[in-house]
């Protein structure tokens, strides 16, 4: 149901990014969809054409999958939950290596890790996963592409209580507010 909030709209209600440019954010924005959309076609056997300032990450991504050698289950899949009513897209579910758990993946362009949202994004995530079928593990990844193509850095996190009630709280919240 398209009418369902997706999971970048319940977190962002609340003002992470003030003080910045919107231009500069919406341009980032757009750096962060193509690179995206470039690692799905990837996934696809397709090579799409990449602007100078997006090569880096996806160079990155590049570097990362050739080092891990990931078994990619899905690339971009958009999930929904009809019990909780939200919606987000996965950015991929991967094996890290053979006959391992599927893990859930998130590719990220920002400058820094976001050490509060992300693991709130990723629970919101494992919850759709896991409403819809999907044998995940435990931990999922937060993947920070580098954007002049070097190693990523890598975020493990868990679904925690506390983690869970806050998204329970965020998405009450929204609901109530629209």
């Amino acid at each position: 149901h398209t009418e369902y909030p997706r999971v970048s709209e319940i977190l962002g209600q609340w003002p992470r990014f003030e003080g910045i440019d919107p231009l500069i954010l919406a341009n980032k924005g757009d750096i962060g969809t193509a690179v995206h959309l470039a690692i799905k076609a990837h996934h696809e056997g397709i090579e799409l054409p990449l602007r100078a300032s997006e090569q880096g990450y996806y160079d990155s991504y590049l570097r990362w999958e050739q080092e891990t050698k990931p078994i990619v289950h899905f690339s971009e899949c958009t999930l929904q939950c009809c019990r909780l009513k939200f919606r987000g897209t996965v950015d991929a579910f991967m094996e890290l290596s053979p006959g391992a758990p599927i893990t859930l993946i998130d590719y990220k362009t920002s400058v820094k890790e976001d050490p509060k949202f992300w693991p709130a994004q990723g629970a919101f995530y494992c919850h759709l996963a896991r409403e819809n079928g999907f044998a995940i593990g435990p931990e999922y990844l937060f993947i920070k592409l580098d954007k002049k193509g070097g190693k990523p850095k890598i975020y493990e996190y868990k679904v925690t209580l506390e983690v869970w009630n806050f998204c329970v709280a965020a998405l009450t919240t929204y609901t109530y507010r629209k």
